[in-house]
């Protein structure tokens, strides 16, 4: 079955979102393991505009020839 260009666009959403997600998590996790990372201060959780923009390079990416 085909995905409409609305599912393909949430997929990419979804998919740049849990990739920060996951990214933030494990920067806590070395923050936890390593406490003179956190000299820097905790890393920031990804807003709606780090997701909009990481899904806009994942879309640019999928439609290069």
């Amino acid at each position: 079955m085909t995905k409409n260009p609305y599912e393909i666009r949430f997929d990419l959403l979804t998919f740049a979102r849990d990739s920060l997600t996951s990214e933030y998590y494990a920067k806590i996790e070395e923050a936890k393991n390593f406490p003179n990372k956190l000299a820097n201060g905790l890393p920031k959780y990804p807003t709606n505009d780090d997701v909009f923009r990481l899904a806009e390079e994942y879309k640019s990416f999928i439609e290069r020839k």
